[in-house]
């Protein structure tokens, strides 16, 4: 963060402050700022937000009074108006709202804002928002009258909310944000469980009628709880999701059949789980013999004779399943950015045991494969992505090419840093292996920061 001195600070402070007192239009936007990223905004998004917090403002005074404002960046160079603030101006905007204004901690702002960065109707791209949504995260987690405002809202809006939350965190996930796609998704439950995740007796077992998405919220947090590694949450979240879906579609929908695909996928770490797992694909295969389910019940008989130690089985049947998936390409309406995403899990399966069977080279071809693909297809913050440059580092470690394992420990490092909490064990394990490499190649005072900050050695 770029330090400025205390003159400029305390000349912006006093813009902002004069702005604000001196017109009700700007003290809006402010406070709408101070919730958001100072990087681009839609306009639009922010009139749209004046215009909910005071209903007698006109449209277009609104937008013509926040394009008039010094402080505030605009540009027309698109098909609509976009603004956005200097760094200095959004740190002095924020230090202004939290010394007073609209301090009231029942206040409906927060609301008022979600709801406007919800309805944006994608005039930047909804890329545009994700800066955006990071800061509200961040900005109103620790609200705690958050739950009691949300809680207070009509059926009908709720209902709105969730469907909208439901397209943005798939959104969100699709570009690799998982940690804040999971929390938007516990948001919703707790919006339609009033703040009870658990849920209790009658009520959960008829949320569904409520809230239809309910158990796609759970499906997807269960498979976004998988990505990031949390296995006993993702398999929790997941069956609480089969049970909504098959009450509320019956046993044969097709929602059924992706959740046990989903309860499938999740990792096994005993023959008991592999067994469960061969057990739901099984089931997903009755009720849909797809190409698609095909192929992901030879992955999971992979896992398990993985897991067993029975490596060559493991091969063929990976390699069953990559030939289906191969093959699903050609069909209509498959979904090729998860179909590749499959084959470079596979490709990361071929890399760990052709690892295990000290076949370096061909580890090294499979695992930049998986690194290539998920380049292409998740882009450059993917956890899937993470895992396979640390697999791939610890691959160029054998082979001696340190210069390019130093880099795969980074880019993992990177990735995990910025996608997992401080205290997961992947940013340690992989630190300690970036330290080991960094100490081969001389760079001892790197590796004793890395050991200082994550105690690697």
């Amino acid at each position: 963060m770029p330090a400025y001195s205390l003159t400029m600070s305390t000349a912006v402070l006093l813009a902002v402050k004069m702005s604000a007192e001196c017109d009700p239009v700007l003290k809006h936007t402010f406070t709408f700022f101070s919730y958001v990223s100072n990087e681009v905004q839609s306009l639009e998004v922010v009139v749209n937000y004046v215009l909910r917090v005071d209903k007698q403002k006109d449209k277009e005074d609104v937008s013509l009074t926040i394009q008039q404002c010094s402080l505030i960046l605009h540009s027309d160079d698109q098909k609509v108006t976009s603004i956005s603030l200097h760094r200095v101006v959004h740190d002095s905007i924020q230090l202004y709202i939290a010394n007073g204004a609209d301090g009231n901690t029942k206040s409906r702002i927060p609301l008022y804002v979600f709801q406007s960065l919800l309805q944006q109707k994608c005039a930047l791209g909804e890329i545009a928002l994700i800066p955006h949504l990071k800061a509200f995260y961040t900005r109103t987690k620790n609200i705690s009258s958050e739950m009691m405002v949300l809680s207070s809202m009509k059926i009908k809006m709720k209902q709105r909310m969730l469907k909208q939350i439901f397209d943005l965190t798939s959104f969100l996930s699709q570009h690799g944000e998982y940690l804040i796609s999971k929390n938007y998704l516990i948001l919703a439950l707790k919006m339609a469980t009033n703040g009870d995740n658990k849920g209790n007796g009658d009520r959960k077992e008829s949320l569904h009628v409520s809230f239809p998405k309910i158990g796609e919220i759970y499906n997807n947090l269960g498979t976004i709880e998988n990505f990031l590694g949390n296995t006993k949450q993702a398999r929790k979240y997941l069956k609480e999701a089969l049970k909504i879906l098959s009450r509320q579609h019956g046993p044969s929908h097709k929602s059924v059949s992706k959740c046990l695909i989903n309860l499938a996928n999740l990792p096994c770490s005993s023959p008991e789980e592999c067994d469960k797992n061969i057990m739901y694909s099984e089931l997903a295969l009755h009720k849909d013999d797809s190409l698609e389910t095909k192929a992901i019940h030879y992955t999971n008989l992979g896992r398990k004779h993985y897991n067993d130690g029975e490596l060559d089985e493991a091969v063929k049947d990976y390699l069953q399943a990559y030939e289906i998936f191969r093959k699903t390409l050609d069909v209509p309406g498959t979904n090729l950015q998860l179909t590749f995403m499959r084959l470079a899990l596979l490709a990361s399966n071929f890399g760990a045991i052709f690892y295990l069977k000290e076949n370096y080279s061909l580890s090294r071809k499979q695992l930049t494969i998986s690194v290539d693909i998920y380049r292409t297809i998740t882009g450059p913050t993917n956890l899937n992505l993470a895992n396979s440059y640390y697999n791939l580092g610890l691959v160029q470690s054998k082979l001696n090419e340190l210069a390019d394992a130093e880099f795969c420990f980074r880019r993992a490092l990177e990735i995990y840093s910025t996608q997992l909490q401080s205290s997961d064990e992947r940013i340690a394990i992989v630190s300690q292996n970036l330290a080991g490499v960094l100490e081969k190649t001389g760079q001892l005072r790197e590796a004793k920061m890395l050991d200082e900050q994550y105690g690697t050695c």
